[in-house]
């Protein structure tokens, strides 16, 4: 073989594993393998602090069923808000979730667009979030986007009754926090993903720049997994 075959055999080769991860990618979003609920012991501890009927909102949702804090409570009955702006998953979710509303928007501290970058498994309205992810899809775009306050009064049932919110928005969690109207969303509790992106190992606590949000509104942290911290409204809190 010469070099100029060899060359040929390497772009070859190339093309044939962007298109294996490319195939990777899709039947994992369409088909969804896996566990169904939360990525690790959230599901146990969130159903004993949750116990009874609700309404919950989860600002990227993602899967329906695997990695979803929210799954288990949609298998009880429950039903909420689904909020994801990567379109790719917006089949699934429908399919998946009837019974919930699912509105495709990213979550700023502005209305307006967004750019909006995929990078394999992982997507962010933060360029710098999906850095280390391998490049097996790589999409940089623009993503409708709005405030919590003003996408939340677009559902005023979810808003009010709200229970449980989960957070999962890669890097945007002080964004979304800074723009809730405390009057009128209060659930009694909050499961936050608080680690920075890694594809190989977990991230630097991230939970310093949003916490304090949470604890002037009442919210103590009662629990922390892995990846998640989950926080309760005291409920002799005085309302914002």
């Amino acid at each position: 073989m010469n070099h100029f075959e060899l060359e040929k055999l390497r772009e070859a080769s190339g093309l044939f594993n962007k298109l294996l991860g490319m195939l990777n990618d899709y039947l994992v979003r369409t088909v969804e393998p896996g566990r169904p609920g939360s990525q690790g012991e959230e599901d146990k501890i969130l159903q004993e602090l949750l116990p009874g009927n609700g309404r919950y909102v989860d600002f990227g949702a993602a899967r329906p069923r695997n990695n979803s804090n929210t799954w288990a409570f949609y298998e009880r009955g429950w039903r909420g808000l689904l909020v994801e702006p990567n379109t790719s998953f917006l089949y699934m979710l429908n399919y998946r979730r009837p019974g919930d509303k699912v509105y495709p928007v990213a979550v700023r501290n502005y209305k307006g667009q967004t750019p909006f970058h995929i990078r394999g498994e992982v997507s962010s309205v933060i360029s710098s979030w999906t850095e280390s992810e391998p490049h097996r899809i790589d999409v940089d775009s623009l993503a409708v986007c709005e405030r919590t306050d003003e996408l939340l009064a677009k559902f005023p049932e979810d808003r009010d009754e709200c229970r449980f919110c989960s957070i999962d928005v890669e890097g945007a969690e002080r964004e979304l926090l800074e723009t809730i109207d405390w009057s009128t969303f209060q659930p009694e509790v909050f499961c936050i993903e608080y680690r920075r992106y890694d594809p190989v190992k977990l991230g630097e606590d991230m939970s310093g720049e949003w916490k304090g949000l949470l604890e002037a509104q009442g919210y103590k942290e009662v629990a922390r997994t892995a990846l998640n911290i989950i926080c309760k409204r005291d409920e002799n809190a005085t309302e914002a």
